[in-house]
């Protein structure tokens, strides 16, 4: 089975799990479960036998919006839409670089905190930059939302609150 490595180091928040479903499960019931902290040095090395199909779950438990191939003698492939955001096509180390994301939250008058692992909260005071793998559905938890608040819906992925 071919072992790739995982390089995750160019991202904001880089712990990923890799699976061909997305869900990235591993044998635990942990929400940890499975994810490699891909700016480790050197970076993790996952085994993935040929196939087609597979995703990174970003540290959130959602899935990246990406998949790649593990062809027959080993080495990668993608799409070439994502050549903006990974690199390694035809080796054996994908290296997911990410995409920039700037959050200016100075007109709130209240915080946001990414809904990543290890994420503070972006400061009213300043515009924030990271660089995140592109994900499916994503957002941001806003603290000053009424209890009323409608859930979350997969065409307005930012709708998220919570209340106080």
């Amino acid at each position: 089975m071919p072992s790739i490595t995982i390089d995750t180091s160019q991202l904001t928040f880089p712990l990923v799990a890799v699976s061909r479903d997305g869900s990235g499960a591993g044998a635990g019931n942990s929400p940890w479960d499975g994810l490699v902290d891909g700016a480790a040095v050197p970076p993790p090395q996952v085994a993935l036998p040929a196939g087609t199909g597979y995703r990174l779950r970003l540290g959130d438990g959602t899935t990246a919006a990406v998949t790649f191939d593990v062809r027959e003698d080993g080495t990668l492939d993608f799409a070439p839409e994502h050549d903006a955001f990974l690199d390694g096509r035809g080796g054996h180390h994908l290296t997911v670089r990410g995409v920039p994301v700037t959050i200016d939250a100075r007109a709130l008058d209240h915080p946001l905190t990414p809904e990543l692992p290890g994420a503070g909260r972006c400061p009213r005071t300043a515009s924030t930059s990271c660089s995140c793998c592109p994900p499916r559905p994503t957002g941001c938890w806003s603290r000053r939302a009424p209890p009323s608040a409608p859930s979350p819906s997969p065409s307005h992925p930012t709708d998220r609150s919570s209340s106080p």
